[in-house]
């Protein structure tokens, strides 16, 4: 059975050399498909699965969220830095680099991780709600630039300040989580860190 590479174009670190490069450090006889709109992952990865032996994704963690919701578990998948955070393959030990992480993944052993799921769809390393969940909604709003790149690390310290600014540094606690009282936020995290400011790991656990 062949295997599929699943590439987000607009991501961040991908472009046609890196693809390529990618490409050579994966096992032969690789079908590659290219999303074309957000969402594309989700079907692509549903329509294929059972008819490869592994699956692999150059993306940023968007487009592995996107995967990891249109399979059903039973088919080996690598996940491939091609984001400007890439926080997935980080935490599971694969570096920044899109084809030493290839190299790794082509060459090592299948092991499971534990998923979460919240409201019918599952995530691998982190959900918000409240102060979290609106940061990362004022920054997919702003979009992507003329040559598809997120807003920068900066970008996301500066919409916290703001955010935080703006309710003058006083956040309402309106969650009531069960066994830990009222809050004014939740963050589920399956593993650390939270995220990364460039290399630098953010955690929030003690």
């Amino acid at each position: 059975m062949a295997s599929l590479l699943i590439v987000n174009p607009r991501s961040s670190r991908v472009d046609d050399r890196v693809v390529a490069r990618v490409q050579a450090a994966l096992p032969p006889g690789l079908e590659l498909i290219r999303t074309e709109r957000p969402g594309d992952a989700t079907g692509i990865a549903r329509e294929h699965e059972r008819a490869v032996d592994a699956i692999y994704v150059l993306s940023g963690d968007g487009t592995y969220n996107e995967v990891l919701n249109g399979v059903t578990g039973a088919t080996p998948l690598g996940f491939l830095p091609g984001g400007g955070t890439s926080v997935l393959p980080r935490a599971l030990g694969l570096g920044r680099d899109p084809v030493r992480a290839a190299t790794l993944v082509s060459r090592g052993t299948t092991r499971r991780i534990g998923i979460g799921r919240v409201n019918g769809r599952r995530f691998a390393f982190s959900a918000g709600i409240g102060f979290d969940a609106e940061l990362v909604r004022l920054i997919d709003a702003r979009g992507r630039d003329t040559e598809g790149r997120r807003p920068s690390d900066l970008a996301f310290v500066r919409a916290a300040f703001g955010l935080l600014a703006r309710h003058r540094g006083r956040l309402d606690e309106r969650l009531e989580v069960v066994g830990a009282g009222r809050a004014a936020f939740a963050l589920v995290a399956n593993c650390e860190p939270y995220t990364y400011l460039g290399r630098l790991p953010l955690r929030v656990s003690g």
